[in-house]
């Protein structure tokens, strides 16, 4: 396991005033398609990539931040970290991989986008805990918006939009304390 340095909300700030997003990606592995049982016949044999979203991961020009769910799924730690590795076991038949989702997850397609604000909610018992956020939304240029919550415990972080920040809110009862600061 590589070192990392956990990363405050305005540590997080100064990064993204220095650098745009230059990819949202996720980690997991690819299935070369021989793990079929022998009770299901596919058409052709194929290779099969499986994210893993317990962990994503921004990149930042030169810098890598991993957001990965701590405490069960209650918050987000922000680190960053030397490069992207494999936190789950994968099995000798199959390879690490990693998939960019930037430009799919934004309307837009682009390739990168400049963050101009933050916004962050806190536990109120956990706040001031370095690096630990309960929610993370991203206000991008050109209207756009991804929001990044661990309260899926069965698929790890949940990639959105604006929509998804305030189904969120709705969901948790606003029982977290909001924060904002622009980039």
């Amino acid at each position: 396991m590589q070192d990392s340095v956990k990363v405050s909300v305005e540590e997080l700030r100064a990064l993204l005033a220095a650098e745009r997003i230059e990819g949202l990606v996720v980690t997991g592995f690819v299935d070369d398609g021989s793990g079929f049982s022998k009770d299901v016949k596919p058409l052709h044999r194929f290779a099969q990539f499986h994210p893993m979203w317990d962990e994503v991961y921004l990149e930042l020009g030169r810098v890598l931040l991993r957001l990965k769910v701590v405490d069960g799924s209650s918050g987000l730690q922000m680190e960053r970290v030397a490069r992207m590795e494999s936190a789950f076991e994968v099995d000798p038949d199959d390879v690490f991989g990693a998939m960019s989702l930037l430009r799919t997850l934004l309307p837009s397609g682009r390739e990168s986008a400049r963050v101009e604000q933050i916004d962050y909610y806190v536990d109120p018992a956990g706040a001031g805990r370095a690096g630990k956020v309960a929610a993370l939304g991203l206000a991008l240029d050109k209207g756009e918006y991804l929001f990044f919550d661990p309260l899926d415990p069965a698929n790890g972080i949940h990639v959105g939009n604006v929509q998804s920040r305030d189904l969120w809110l709705a969901w948790t009862e606003r029982r977290y304390v909001p924060g904002s600061c622009a980039v």
